[in-house]
């Protein structure tokens, strides 16, 4: 799966870097993750419900996980 995403050109990676951007978001907003320059972690009450954030963030790729 890397290596089918690392092949592809930047523009058509477009829709995954919204998807992930726009994840990254929601995920923030609720105090689930941190982000910092080029970093992104888990904060305390992230890792408390690390099960539920994975959940999510397979939700948001689903035709990528067959």
């Amino acid at each position: 799966m890397q290596a089918r995403f690392l092949g592809r050109s930047a523009q058509s990676l477009a829709p995954e870097l919204d998807t992930v951007n726009t994840l990254l978001q929601h995920l923030e907003s609720e105090g689930l993750v941190h982000r910092s320059d080029s970093r992104i972690a888990l904060t305390t009450r992230g890792r408390l419900l690390a099960d539920s954030v994975g959940s999510e963030i397979m939700a948001a790729f689903p035709e990528t996980l067959s």
